[in-house]
């Protein structure tokens, strides 16, 4: 199957569409479902596979960094640094909105990810330091953590790379979840030297890898091993989590390259794929708000299937609308009003007052806002691509 764009490719977009299913299943199952019901059984366990999709969505994000076609220089790193800040300031609406002053979540360890593994693209054996550094992360992490781990006077930024121990307002340590994007980024350079002979891709070694990966986890469980990654991994949960994350790119391969339409609802390129998280949490706290009763089994399933729906359809609706409307006005102009907008639902999360659903609503705005700033920056980029005169 063709690439469907310079810089995308059909079965990526499949693959983030995924991720995006596992996190409305697992936000959906702990804020929805009956608490017996998510202690044991199917459903339990459907809610639990959910706690992969930062993991898919950390090995996309370095998926298409190797795989993108541009040259990556200082510009184009620049640029990923002012990509980064903004989704830095968006991951900020998730804690300003309890008047906590900083945190670091999803959005934010997407940022690190970014400027890290774009930084390692310009080196000149990318591939090497990446393994390099996974290496070392593994051992520092799994081999050396249980010493770290006894350090209690070890200062915060140290104990953050080692990841040993769990840090307050701290969701995504560096270790080990840098290996992710790490792993995508040399995924996504093999795809791309591959790129036109699909049958070759994903690699024999990558299968084997994925059988390896999931029957060393199940034989962890055999031994009663912990599957725990809240605020710290476990290391039964890191080798199940690299077993899911070949899964979900081989499925995603085959799915999109032998069955497009089945593959066509879910894939999401772009400001979709970042509307999509504050549309979902807006949704989840919609239902929440009518209905305070937990839900059992079939009301749960039906729940993730609506909101999965229902959020496809907006984040891709909220695309179209801001396209549209940059298209209308200036860059310029879209910029200060988006920004201006910014600042207004900031203002209105730290301002001390009970309306805890006006500091809500600010939040899921701030965070829409800023997708939007990131299509005007985008937007602004390619037109001074294309207005840059010739050199003599």
């Amino acid at each position: 199957m063709a690439a469907s764009g310079k810089d995308s490719v059909e079965q990526l977009d499949f693959l983030r569409g995924m991720a995006i299913s596992l996190m409305i299943v697992n936000h959906v199952g702990t804020s929805l479902l009956d608490q017996d019901l998510q202690a044991t059984g199917p459903l339990a366990d459907l809610v639990f596979i959910g706690s992969f999709a930062p993991v898919v969505f950390f090995f996309t994000t370095g998926f298409g960094i190797g795989f993108s076609k541009r040259d990556i220089n200082l510009a184009s790193l620049l640029s990923t640094l002012l990509k980064a800040g903004l989704l830095v300031v968006a991951d900020q609406f998730l804690f300003w909105r309890t008047e906590t002053p900083w945190g670091l979540d999803f959005l934010g360890f997407i940022a690190i990810s970014s400027v890290l593994v774009t930084s390692i693209a310009v080196s000149r054996k990318p591939i090497l330091l990446c393994v390099t550094i996974i290496v070392s992360v593994l051992a520092i992490r799994f081999g050396l953590g249980t010493w770290f781990r006894g350090r209690p006077d070890l200062p915060g930024f140290e104990t953050w790379l080692v990841g040993a121990r769990g840090i307050d307002r701290i969701s995504y340590p560096f270790s080990p979840w840098i290996i992710y994007p790490l792993l995508g980024f040399v995924m996504g350079r093999s795809y791309r030297v591959l790129q036109g002979s699909h049958s070759s891709f994903p690699r024999r070694w990558l299968y084997v890898a994925t059988i390896g990966a999931l029957i060393l986890a199940a034989a962890l469980h055999q031994a009663h091993a912990i599957f725990f990654r809240w605020g710290t991994m476990s290391f039964a949960y890191f080798v199940l989590s690299i077993g899911v994350a070949f899964l979900t790119l081989i499925i995603a391969w085959k799915v999109a390259d032998h069955w497009p339409r089945a593959a066509q609802p879910l894939s999401l390129r772009g400001i979709s794929s970042l509307a999509i998280v504050p549309i979902h949490y807006a949704l989840i706290e919609l239902g929440v708000g009518l209905n305070s009763t937990p839900l059992r089994a079939l009301a749960t399933l039906a729940a993730m299937g609506v909101i999965l729906a229902s959020s496809v359809i907006l984040s891709r609706a909220f695309a179209t609308t801001v396209d549209n409307w940059i298209s209308s006005i200036s860059p310029a102009v879209a910029s200060v009003a988006l920004t201006s907008l910014v600042a207004l639902c900031a203002a209105i999360c730290w301002y001390p007052f009970e309306q805890s659903t006006l500091k809500f609503a600010a939040f899921v705005v701030g965070q829409l806002a800023i997708a939007a700033l990131l299509v005007v920056r985008k937007r602004r980029a390619t037109q001074s691509l294309f207005t840059k005169p010739a050199l003599p």
